[in-house]
Order: C-alpha cells, then sequence, then structure tokens
C-alpha cells in the first residue's frame, strides 16, 4: 500500500515531470515547491507518528491535525497551479494524498479503507 509521504512525494515527481516537459515556467515550479515542501514534511510527519503508535493504544492525537494540515497544504498547491491541464495533470496525484490520508484515519478507528 502506498503511504501518506510517499503519495506526497508522488505530487512532486509528477510536477517535475511537468516542469522538464516545459508545462510549467521556472516560477511556476519554485513556487509550487515553495508550497509542496511543507507537504512533505507534514506527510513525512504522519507517516513517523503511525510507525512509532503501538498498536492497541489509542490513536495518535497528532494524526488530525496533521491530516488536516495535509488537507490544507493539498488544496493550496493545486489553487496555485495555472488552471487547464497542468492543473488537471496533478489533481489525481494530490487526490490520490488525500484519499490515502482518509483510509489510514479509517483503519486506524476501526473501519475499513
Amino acid at each position: 500500500a502506498v503511504g501518506v509521504y510517499e503519495a506526497c512525494a508522488a505530487v512532486q515527481d509528477a510536477e517535475q515531470t511537468l516542469f522538464e516537459a516545459g508545462q510549467l515556467t521556472a516560477e511556476q515550479h519554485r513556487a509550487f515547491n515553495i508550497r509542496l515542501v511543507p507537504l512533505l514534511k507534514t506527510g513525512r510527519a504522519f507517516t513517523q507518528a503511525i510507525r512509532k503508535w503501538p498498536q492497541g493504544r489509542p490513536v495518535p492525537a497528532e494524526l488530525i491535525p496533521l491530516a488536516e494540515s495535509i488537507g490544507d497544504l493539498t488544496r493550496a498547491i493545486l489553487e496555485a497551479l495555472p488552471p487547464g491541464s497542468t492543473q488537471a495533470a496533478l489533481l489525481g496525484k494530490i487526490v490520490k494524498v488525500q484519499a490515502v490520508v482518509l483510509d489510514v484515519l479509517s483503519v486506524l478507528t476501526g473501519g475499513t479503507p
């Protein structure tokens, strides 16, 4: 299964591919990466909190604010992209990040993904 951090990294990979294909300007690329770094850090923190969580213990309290932050950051990234094909190309990756977070939270709280 894809983890939260890995899903965040896939957004970066997709953006880099678009930049290398000339679909983003150097300025758009820089602006995107300024927004992406906090997402990667938050995704890593979310993943680390899960890995450190001892099974059978209550769900770590920091996961909910981290999940909310990931949602805010992914929206900010999407809104910063130029509308059209570039935004659409990254939308699937961004939705995947959000879906993975929701799946993890569902499983941790006794549901199913």
